[in-house]
């Protein structure tokens, strides 16, 4: 799980480097379950999964009871400084670093549950905003690319 690109599956990667040597306590999570890295709650790393597996030990997976519920609406929900604000306060530990946001912390955090249509409307318009703006930042970075010349050495 990263925070840039969520939860990707391990075939995904050309580097096969991320191999365990052990999948003892590895967490089984389904498609469209929450996935929290419970040592990164406090940077929003969460991510809706985007299939059946293994995840690490360190990691809580939620499944939303009502099945009518959009998972994704709930990953950029608490991505907002109000939910992040939230899990900051909630994180225990020695040091920044290793603060966990353990489950039962996790599920005492109240969630804003809007009717079904709304949460919809709500995830297209992020996911489009976002895909907008991310192609807007790699324009941006195709234009401003100088190539040096000889002469500006």
């Amino acid at each position: 799980m990263s925070q840039k690109f969520g939860l990707v599956p391990s075939n995904d990667f050309e580097d096969k480097t991320l191999q365990s040597e052990s999948y003892e306590g590895a967490r089984l999570c389904k498609k469209g379950d929450l996935v929290l890295n419970r040592l990164k709650a406090h940077l929003s790393v969460f991510s809706t999964a985007p299939c059946d597996g293994l995840v690490s030990p360190d990691y809580s997976v939620f499944r939303l009871y009502d099945v009518e519920m959009i998972p994704k609406y709930f990953e950029h929900l608490f991505k907002t400084p109000a939910y992040l604000s939230e899990f900051n306060r909630r994180v225990r530990g020695i040091v920044a670093g290793f603060y966990r946001l353990y489950s039962g912390d996790f599920n005492d955090v109240g969630a804003i549950c809007p009717p079904l249509a709304d949460q919809q409307r709500i995830v297209e318009f992020l996911d489009r905003t976002t895909t907008d703006i991310d192609r807007a930042i790699a324009q941006k970075r195709l234009c401003c690319r100088v190539e040096r010349t000889p002469s500006d050495v």
